[in-house]
C-alpha cells in the first residue's frame, strides 16, 4: 500500500496486485470481504459562512438586510476515490480513478427580512 501522504494517483498504484491472486472457478478464495488493514483515503472538508446582517431603523424596527457568502470545502482538500479492488481487471487493480469530493464551491446570498 502506497504512503497516503505523498500519493499521486497517476504515477503510484494504491494496491499491489502482486499480493492477490485469483481463485479457482466457481471457489471461494481465502481473503476476507473486508481487508481491516486497507484503508481508503481521509475525507477532508471544511465549510465556512461569513453572515453580516444590518439592519435599518428608518423603515421599521424589525426590517433588515442581510448578505451571506457561503465556501463549501473552504479550503479546497482533493479526497482521492477508492482505488479500483477488481482482479479480474489486472490493467486498473489498484489505480485511483477519481475524486471523491467536489472542488471548493461559493455561494453569495442577500436576504431581506422585514
Amino acid at each position: 500500500m502506497a504512503d497516503r501522504g505523498q500519493f499521486d494517483p497517476g504515477r503510484d498504484l494504491y494496491l499491489n496486485i502482486a499480493a492477490f491472486s485469483q481463485s479457482l472457478p466457481f471457489a471461494f478464495g481465502n481473503v476476507s470481504p473486508y481487508e481491516p488493514n486497507v484503508r481508503g483515503f481521509a475525507f477532508l472538508n471544511e465549510d465556512l459562512s461569513i453572515i453580516k446582517r444590518t439592519y435599518v431603523p428608518q423603515v421599521s424596527e424589525a426590517f433588515n438586510v442581510e448578505f451571506r457568502a457561503e465556501f463549501f470545502n473552504a479550503f479546497n482538500h482533493v479526497v482521492f476515490s477508492n482505488p479500483s479492488a477488481s482482479i479480474n481487471n489486472p490493467t486498473s487493480f489498484g489505480k485511483v480513478g477519481g475524486q471523491a469530493n467536489t472542488p471548493r464551491n461559493i455561494q453569495f446570498g442577500l436576504k431581506i427580512n422585514f
